[in-house]
């Protein structure tokens, strides 16, 4: 059955559906296919074993949303094509919809793609969305009314949603790009507790990352909140950053990230606290293959504080190789207009530990400017037990900065293993 409109919407799942599914059907030309606003609507497949490939549905063409849960908790969208055609591979042709949007501060444990622990009676592949977009919209915003709230809010804002095991951004064939200029995957407005990926709990890990690629913007923006997790996912060839965060603890860990034209993973401002484990940046988990961003390969921002790229733990190193840009920057000056003068603060307690640096253009490891600030307070951080390798510059480079720096290997870089230079003027 194919349903058309020219506005209004598709289906609205409102009071007294609580319970109700959606399955089999083809919808576009609506301004929203399907409203959600009633708790426990399933979208797709059931994975009962009875039908489960049939009952995919095919959402596009709508011009304001594809989905959109509002309000409302216990959703599950599984095995759709929202966004793309019924090939699964030719991008929707009217610009402005975003395929799933989730919003308000009832929109709490909804279930986008794959739900752990039912491999065994339903594949990935019939529980994986496959999402595009088309002009500057994203493929997934996770949100709500209230405004940025670096720390994010439970109270007014959705909580505890899952991302796992779709394709966003690229065709059902591993290949075709279905992208728009917007981001993959976008949180913001106090949307926190949120996984995209794998909740790292040792089941269905492997399943449940999300490849994302192809987007105008980021791979995944993570915009001004806070207690996200980013895990699993393989996010390549996005115009901007392949992981951009902004807010407090935000984890990113066990991606991949290549391709992109800026930082594999970049660390905004705001990100206090936030935890870099385990990443494969520039390059890929499987042969070591050259996946370089065009900038850093992993870059955090001036002025915060407690950032921890790699650990002592088993598996908290990231492999950070081929950034066009360097491996690793801990930078303390990038600043706006006369903020560089007036409100720099420093750089503190940031952490540099067990990540193997190799093969990126200019340096290894930078940490530049740390010790700048406009109360005089210098810097506080440690850059210790790296593995710093044939990197086409400096291995570890220090320029107005006084990290401790410890138990480094420095080797076979094109220039020094460890250069430190003192002093910095704006002038």
């Amino acid at each position: 059955i194919h349903m058309t409109g020219d506005s209004g919407d598709g289906f609205v799942f409102g009071a007294g559906s609580t319970g109700s599914f959606l399955q089999g059907l083809e919808v576009s030309g609506f301004a929203r296919g399907v409203m959600v606003m009633a708790d426990g609507i399933t979208i797709g497949t059931d994975c009962d074993v009875a039908f489960d490939a049939r009952e995919r549905n095919v959402i596009y063409d709508s011009s304001v949303f594809d989905i959109r849960i509002e309000e409302a908790s216990e959703t599950l969208v599984r095995g759709n094509y929202l966004g793309v055609r019924s090939d699964g591979v030719t991008a929707e042709s009217l610009s402005g919809s975003e395929a799933v949007s989730i919003f308000g501060a009832e929109a709490d444990d909804n279930t986008i793609g794959y739900v752990e622990g039912t491999s065994g009676v339903c594949s990935l592949e019939l529980q994986r969305n496959i999402i595009g977009a088309a002009g500057d919209v994203s493929g997934i915003r996770i949100e709500s009314g209230a405004p940025n709230i670096e720390d994010g809010d439970a109270l007014l804002a959705p909580d505890n949603v899952r991302v796992s095991g779709n394709h966003i951004g690229i065709g059902v064939d591993g290949a075709s790009n279905i992208a728009g200029m917007g981001s993959g995957v976008d949180l913001r407005r106090g949307a926190t507790l949120n996984i995209i990926g794998n909740d790292g709990d040792g089941i269905d890990d492997d399943l449940e990352g999300n490849l994302i690629a192809n987007w105008g913007a980021n791979g995944v923006l993570v915009f001004r909140t806070g207690f996200n997790r980013i895990a699993g996912n393989t996010i390549v060839d996005n115009a901007l950053h392949g992981i951009l965060a902004r807010g407090t603890e935000n984890t990113i860990q066990q991606n991949v990230t290549g391709n992109n034209a800026a930082n594999g993973i970049r660390i905004g401002a705001g990100c206090n606290g936030c935890l870099v484990y385990g990443n494969f940046v520039g390059t890929d988990d499987l042969d070591g293959a050259d996946l370089g961003n065009g900038e850093a390969g992993i870059y955090v921002h001036p002025g915060l504080s407690g950032v921890r790229v790699g650990g002592s733990e088993t598996g908290q190193g990231n492999r950070v190789s081929f950034n066009g840009e360097g491996g690793i920057v801990i930078d303390g000056l990038f600043c706006f207009g006369s903020a560089c003068t007036a409100d720099r603060e420093p750089t503190t307690d940031f952490l540099v530990e067990g990540n193997t640096v190799t093969n990126n253009d200019l340096f290894g490891i930078q940490i530049l400017g740390t010790d700048v600030s406009s109360s005089g307070t210098p810097g506080t951080g440690t850059v210790r037990d790296n593995t710093v390798e044939n990197n086409n510059g400096v291995g570890i480079a220090l320029e107005a900065a006084s990290p401790i720096v410890q138990n480094n290997e420095a080797s076979s870089n094109t220039s020094y293993g460890i250069q430190i230079l003192s002093g910095y003027s704006d002038s």
